[in-house]
């Protein structure tokens, strides 16, 4: 069992965490996320034994390496556990693709940064052309998306909309807080 001083306390996080999953719902999946490549005073070999002792002592569903440095290292983190394994792109010079995880015995693809980027880089666009066009960009907008439509997020009656709100309203406040807000 990998219990390096002052390390267990993740392995016992992960364990609790697991058994709560068994106890409560043995479908939900726990991933562990191994930070430790980067870390200070650690490494790669550091990182590899932390996985290990993530799935193996601790018996978590999923390990992930968030910051491998090439594709060799991917491949040692991947020969040194068993089940599912996924990679973060860390210091790789760029994603790998499907094609490239399957190959390395990885299934599970983890692109978390691509929605960040374009939505980052749309907004960017849009409100450069609000600064020198005012609403008229808000028009073109609407415009340019006339058959391209998009989704417009919509809260259902049981989300957190208005009719949430106001039940969570009516039981948390007091009599003279609802009737400032009803407008009586």
């Amino acid at each position: 069992m990998y219990q390096p001083e002052n390390r267990c306390l993740a392995i016992a996080r992960y364990r609790a965490a697991v058994d709560m999953k068994n106890e409560l719902d043995p479908n939900f999946v726990i991933m562990a996320q191994c930070y430790a490549r980067d870390a200070a005073n650690c490494g790669l070999d550091d990182a590899l034994l932390r996985l290990k002792a993530y799935s193996e002592d601790a018996g978590v569903d999923w390990v992930q390496l968030e910051s491998p440095h090439s594709v060799d290292e991917i491949r040692a983190a991947r020969a040194a556990v068993e089940g599912p394994f996924s990679f973060m792109k860390g210091k790789l010079g760029r994603y790998l693709g499907l094609d490239e995880h399957l190959a390395l015995g990885v299934t599970i693809a983890w692109y978390p940064g691509f929605t960040h980027h374009v939505t980052w880089a749309a907004l960017w666009d849009f409100m450069s052309a609000f600064h020198t066009k005012g609403v008229e960009a808000w028009d073109a907008f609407v415009e340019s998306r006339k058959d391209r439509p998009y989704p417009i997020p919509e809260t259902p009656d049981d989300g957190e909309g208005e009719a949430k709100q106001r039940v969570l309203e009516e039981r948390y406040l007091s009599a003279e807080a609802l009737a400032k807000y009803r407008r009586e």
